[in-house]
């Protein structure tokens, strides 16, 4: 098991979002769907325990810049939303119909690529001071949020940044979340006589 710390550290409070930022309470506004065409639409609020933000850093940073003015008024550095996983914990996900021992064991040693199993956040890197559960990062459980609307929510503290990834922890999160999108099925496997 590696040192917490060279894994993790608390998030910032305020700044850009971070690529491999953990976070917490994360509100997701999604459209009814049989209300779509009508004159009144429905909206559905999905609270997100945790999720991780798996877009660019330095497109985050480069819309940051922009949105604060610090940058040179490119409005090509804007972004319109911000890319999320799912996480769970590992507790729930060990517990899901279907995941039997040796599926779990792929799981929690990150040999099944869906997935990426993260070990508990210890106190002093979390920015709440609470700590985090082992986590499982779900590549396939993947959504967007407008950068306004998440700002927004961390703002008055309805979102909270906890947790982000060192290097080269970073890239490894990043490299299997973009691997797992990159994959291609084949229409049959290879035969062998």
């Amino acid at each position: 098991m590696a040192a917490p710390g060279s894994i993790y550290e608390n998030a910032p409070s305020t700044g850009p979002l971070r690529q491999g930022e953990i976070v917490s309470n994360l509100v997701q506004l999604m459209v009814t769907l049989d209300t779509i065409g009508s004159d009144e639409i429905a909206i559905n609020k999905v609270v997100h325990p945790y999720a991780i933000v798996v877009s660019q850093d330095c497109d985050l940073e480069w819309d940051w810049q922009e949105r604060q003015g610090e940058g040179n008024n490119n409005t090509a550095k804007l972004m319109s939303s911000v890319l999320f996983c799912e996480v769970q914990t590992a507790e729930n996900v060990r517990r899901t119909p279907g995941i039997n021992s040796r599926t779990w064991n792929f799981i929690r040693t990150n040999r099944d690529i869906r997935y990426q199993f993260l070990q508990s956040i210890e106190r002093e890197h979390d920015s709440m001071v609470q700590g985090l559960p082992e986590l499982v990062v779900d590549f396939k459980r993947y959504f967007a949020i407008p950068v306004d609307e998440i700002y927004a929510r961390a703002r008055i503290g309805e979102l909270q940044r906890r947790s982000y990834f060192h290097p080269p922890y970073l890239q490894h999160l990043a490299t299997r979340f973009y691997y797992y999108q990159y994959r291609v099925a084949l229409p049959e496997p290879h035969f062998s006589e």
